[in-house]
């Protein structure tokens, strides 16, 4: 019987194991801006938020949430406030006691894509009018039957 260390050898000397070290992304280099927007937005979560204080009870647990926060506005190229004011008068809204994962804020962070008024053509939405009067009939039968048998 092999014992664990010629094992372990035995797989390092084999031409089919090829090792490679894991790939490591370098750390994100943040601009003066991004720490900027972000303080900025974290004292207005302050205000937001009654439970901002208890998210992060030390120091440094705070100044890890925010570089946490800064790395994934880099991961997803959210840099632009008018963006980040969205998320910020979205979640104003919203009625939740605690502060959201960065996750949560940036997917809120997205104009709404509603259209200011209706372009379809309101041609596209008149019936002829036996249709009409067939859908009528449909649905005056069926209240009928509805109430008689409520009634009944």
């Amino acid at each position: 019987m092999k014992t664990i260390d010629e094992i372990i050898n035995g797989l390092h000397s084999r031409s089919s194991f090829n090792y490679q070290t894991p790939f490591v992304d370098p750390a994100p280099v943040f601009t003066e801006m991004d720490y900027k927007i972000v303080n900025r937005l974290f004292e207005v979560f302050q205000g937001i938020f009654p439970a901002f204080k208890q998210a992060w009870p030390t120091e440094t647990e705070f100044e890890i949430a925010k570089r946490e926060w800064m790395k994934a506005f880099k991961q997803v190229g959210l840099n632009d406030t008018d963006m980040i004011a969205i998320g910020v008068s979205k979640f104003r809204l919203m009625p939740i006691p605690f502060v959201p994962s960065p996750g949560q804020f940036i997917a809120l962070c997205t104009p709404d894509v509603r259209p200011q008024w209706d372009t379809r053509d309101k041609a596209d939405f008149k019936l002829p009018a036996p249709e009409i009067e067939r859908r009528h009939e449909v649905g005056r039968a069926a209240t009928k039957e509805l109430l008689k048998f409520l009634r009944g």
